[in-house]
Order: C-alpha cells, then sequence, then structure tokens
C-alpha cells in the first residue's frame, strides 16, 4: 500500500513541522524554511558576478549569445541545528568542522 502525501507527513505535522524541505540550494530556506542543509552561494557573491555579467552586456556591449555561463566557485554548507533534531539526523562530523550552524 503506497501512502499519499498527507499521509506521509503526518508525523512532522504532529513535531510542528507543516512540511521541511530536507536540502535547499538556496540560504534563504534554511534561514526562512527551516530546511536541514543548504550548499549555497552568498547573496553577496551571487549579485557581484550579476553585475560583472549586467556590465559585460550594458558597458562593454557584449553580446548576451557570447557570454559563457558561469557559476560561483565558493560555496557555504549552513546546517539548521533544530531541524536536524526534529528529524533525528545526525550531521557528519567531518561536515560540522566547517559547516555555518544555525539554530531557528
Amino acid at each position: 500500500m503506497q501512502l499519499d502525501t498527507i499521509q506521509a507527513y503526518r508525523p512532522l505535522r504532529r513535531l510542528g513541522i507543516v512540511y521541511n524541505p530536507t536540502f535547499s540550494a538556496t540560504e534563504l530556506i534554511v534561514r526562512a524554511d527551516k530546511a536541514m542543509l543548504a550548499l549555497a552561494s552568498s547573496a553577496y557573491g551571487i549579485g557581484r558576478l550579476t553585475a560583472f555579467k549586467a556590465a559585460q552586456i550594458l558597458i562593454d556591449r557584449t553580446d548576451p549569445a557570447d557570454i559563457p555561463v558561469e557559476s560561483l566557485k565558493r560555496f557555504s554548507v549552513i546546517i539548521d541545528m533544530a531541524t536536524v533534531r526534529v528529524l533525528e539526523y545526525c550531521s557528519p562530523i567531518g561536515l560540522l568542522n566547517f559547516a555555518e550552524i544555525i539554530e531557528s
């Protein structure tokens, strides 16, 4: 028998969690929506890359089709320990050594 989505989330709702994504690619989801973990770039870094791309188009007059797609080279690991405890998960010690730990 397959559980539907509502049945699957009932144990979490009893703990006060309506819905918790486990992993996120953005910092805000961990901080605001209590995701357990994020591998994200800082908003500052994203803004700098966006400004650089905009300058290439608007100032240097580079055709957008000629600009390569890039991603940032640096990322942060952010762990919400309150969510980790609620989900009864043990974070790897190696990850805790360099992650930013928050308590929401």
